[in-house]
């Protein structure tokens, strides 16, 4: 009888263990994030995904699931549903082109948060949005490709003539034109964020224009290698890829969203989520310069160095004007100034000394 009894009270303490540790699991935060490529490919992944590890390490009673390759389109709707029903309360929609479909699915479900990377949909009290001053990096990346061409020819290979990439070409070029007026920045368009075998055409041609630095804002290294492998340099978009080709990469702009991504759930854990637009930038480290690569000068790290702090301190503003465009039209005024968010959405023209269109 007594050991009966001793089994009963051990079957109840580890019944009520099985319980409590199902209680636990039940009570942490789902969260997750859908992505349009793969990290294993697409930088702009691998910075999300480097970032979404950063924020399990630092809020650890997190569920965190994260979905691949699902391409802009209304082909996400049914995928964010899915994670809806599954219990996720907050979404991290991480391409530009979701966020045309975000507000409705918001709508239906205002029990969950979302949060949508680059793009800033209008919609109700349960979206927010996020993207960077990613124009400070490019600046001072135009400030290392003026210091380091020799052919003053300088390749710019960009995804799409949206006005969040065409402000990046435009922020390089003003940093290329205040240390070397005579160079100018022949751009091109890919159409795609990550297509490797098309950036590899758009650099081809960029080169055989005579450029001897392609930059890109693209998601993959095939810029780059393109340009190693004629001999010239070249600068890539939101996560290192300088092992792609040591020898060519001079630096690049990445994104360290961890810190960001750490402050929107916690603000969603204590009940203060906001409909609102965050913009990080070099300052809070969310928008980075990469390390120089072995063949730039300490001239050149001198001057980008130098711009890199009037930045930071607010001395050097980015769109600060005069501005003329390529066209000879003055786009912003003595005394103006272009905001980042403006810059980011409503730019759709080229500064004088980029040729191309921004379309």
């Amino acid at each position: 009888m007594k050991l009966d009894r001793v089994r009963i009270v051990l079957m109840s303490l580890i019944g009520g263990l099985l319980f409590a540790n199902q209680a636990v699991a039940d009570e942490k935060l789902k969260v997750a994030f859908v992505e349009f490529s793969q990290a294993s490919g697409s930088s702009w992944v691998r910075a999300n995904t480097e970032s979404a590890k950063y924020l399990q390490e630092h809020v650890p009673d997190l569920d965190i699931t994260r979905v691949e390759s699902v391409a802009d389109g209304p082909g996400v709707v049914p995928v964010i549903n899915n994670l809806i029903a599954k219990g996720n309360k907050v979404i991290f929609a991480n391409s530009y082109g979701y966020g045309t479909f975000i507000p409705e699915i918001a709508k239906k479900h205002p029990e969950v948060d979302f949060v949508v990377q680059m793009s800033d949909p209008k919609g109700p009290k349960n979206v927010a949005s996020y993207y960077g001053r990613l124009e400070e990096v490019r600046y001072l990346e135009g400030v290392l490709a003026g210091k380091m061409t020799k052919t003053n020819i300088i390749g710019f290979s960009g995804a799409f003539p949206y006005s969040a990439v065409v402000s990046g070409v435009n922020a390089f070029a003003l940093g290329v034109k205040s240390v070397n007026p005579n160079a100018k920045v022949v751009t091109n368009w890919v159409n795609s964020w990550y297509d490797p075998p098309k950036e590899k055409e758009s650099a081809d041609a960029l080169l055989s224009a005579g450029a001897d630095i392609i930059v890109n804002h693209l998601d993959s290294s095939a810029t780059l290698q393109a340009a190693a492998a004629k001999g010239k340099w070249g600068m890539t978009s939101n996560a290192d890829w300088s092992f792609a080709a040591p020898q060519a990469f001079l630096s690049g702009s990445a994104w360290n969203w961890g810190p960001f991504y750490v402050k929107a759930v916690e603000a969603v854990k204590a009940n203060k989520f906001e409909s609102t637009r965050d913009l990080g930038d070099l300052k809070s480290g969310i928008v980075v310069l990469l390390p120089y690569g072995p063949m730039v000068t300490d001239e050149a790290k001198h001057a980008v160095e130098a711009a890199k702090q009037k930045i930071m301190s607010g001395e050097l503003k980015v769109f600060a004007g005069p501005i003329e465009d390529n066209e000879g039209k003055l786009r912003v005024p003595a005394g103006g100034e272009l905001s980042s968010e403006d810059a980011a959405t409503k730019m759709n023209w080229l500064v004088a000394g980029v040729q191309g269109a921004a379309k």
